[in-house]
């Protein structure tokens, strides 16, 4: 696919191992004034990194490894692109992994309509103890890790010095076609729309990104 530029925004991705096995959530973060700085992109980078650190890797379970978090110019086909990787080198501490495939999606909301503004987030892992019967996690569970998923929305809020930055989703094509540029929507929260287990082909064991 060509790259298809978007003003004032930074594509963040959120790299682990699962069971040796590479995987990621991407994100994107706009309302930034210069996303070509690399301070602009340690700053975010180093947010989110922290975020995983302190909130999030503790939902996940024992055989994730946090590894970096990439963030990298989205306006421009030769920007910058900066690697925060991990301090602490967490695993998760929520008990024994089910295989890798086995995932749970969370809506991105937005105020927007249609599929452009639509958006899911599959965690990178659940454990043994989290299965109820034979498809579902358990609500707790899944209702923890939308919360905690929330707070990262305020994270990036909170960012100053920066411009004003925003979680978002960014729409890249329209009609099949790769749009002129990027349509981004602003990340209202994360959603558990159903506790039903998610499957990520891409996930299964043996395959990487």
């Amino acid at each position: 696919m060509v790259f298809v530029p978007t003003v004032g925004a930074a594509k963040v991705e959120i790299r682990y191992l699962k069971s040796g096995q590479r995987v990621e959530n991407v994100l994107y973060v706009g309302g930034l004034t210069d996303p070509s700085d690399a301070t602009t992109l340690l700053d975010v980078g180093n947010a989110v990194r922290d975020w995983v650190e302190d909130t999030f890797i503790l939902t996940q379970p024992s055989d994730v490894l946090f590894n970096s978090v990439v963030v990298t110019d989205a306006s421009s086909a030769i920007g910058p692109s900066v690697t925060v990787p991990s301090v602490l080198g967490l695993y998760g501490t929520d008990g024994s992994p089910n295989p890798n495939s086995v995932t749970l999606a969370f809506h991105k909301a937005t105020n927007g309509r249609g599929r452009s503004a639509q958006g899911r987030l599959y965690v990178p892992g659940i454990s043994t103890t989290r299965i109820v019967g034979v498809n579902n996690v358990a609500a707790v569970w899944a209702d923890d890790v939308c919360a905690r998923l929330t707070i990262l929305i305020g994270v990036i809020d909170a960012l100053v010095g920066i411009g004003t930055p925003f979680l978002a989703i960014n729409s890249l094509v329209t009609g099949g076609a790769p749009r002129a540029a990027g349509l981004l929507s602003a990340i209202t929260a994360f959603v558990c729309r159903d506790y039903v287990v998610d499957v990520q082909r891409r996930r299964l064991p043996g395959r990487g990104l």
